[in-house]
């Protein structure tokens, strides 16, 4: 029961994390076109997205945990996907908290900094995810057997004379539910 609860809270969390970043983008796809025609607006509408885009960062971050050995802390981080998405999801956070501030705090252009750092944090967010979609790219092309790789019709399909094939292709199935499962639960 105690699983079930807990893929079921996961799973809320990941949602609540999708949805306010959609909501976010709505308001700053508006917000992106009222600024040629109401500047007052417009700054209403970035207040909203600023204030969703936190809250997504805040969904995405809470309830994280690792329940690893120390064996696993010790891996590098840039071969391993889900120490990359956490990392992400801080920098997100981050690059989302820098921007309350300077809306809040009235930070305009002539500190060039503030705007750029905020920038910066977000490209950041944006390259890690990549690397981290890459290395589960990666771990799934291993694990799929030659045969599946060149695109054999009988190996696609599960015909087979070499039994070890069979095996191959099992674990290579396994294997892609083991990283769905993981990247739906760390989506959050």
């Amino acid at each position: 029961i105690l699983q079930r609860l807990t893929r079921r809270v996961t799973n809320r969390r990941v949602i609540a994390a999708a949805a306010t970043f959609t909501i976010a983008s709505a308001f700053g796809i508006l917000e992106a076109l009222a600024i040629y025609n109401n500047h007052a607006i417009a700054k209403e509408l970035d207040f909203i997205a600023l204030h969703f885009y936190l809250s997504s960062a805040v969904f995405s971050l809470c309830g994280k945990r690792d329940s690893r050995d120390d064996e696993y802390a010790a891996t590098n981080i840039w071969s391993d996907a889900d120490k990359m998405k956490v990392t992400g999801d801080i920098l997100f956070g981050l690059g989302s908290m820098v921007d309350m501030v300077i809306f809040h705090t009235a930070i305009n252009d002539a500190y060039f900094s503030w705007p750029v750092f905020g920038a910066f944090l977000w490209l950041l967010d944006g390259l890690v995810y990549l690397r981290a979609d890459h290395v589960v790219y990666s771990t799934m092309q291993a694990s799929i057997s030659p045969a599946m790789r060149a695109g054999s019709q009988d190996a696609m399909f599960g015909i087979s004379d070499n039994p070890d094939d069979y095996l191959i292709c099992d674990n290579a199935k396994s294997a892609r539910r083991r990283q769905s499962l993981s990247l739906s639960l760390q989506l959050a």
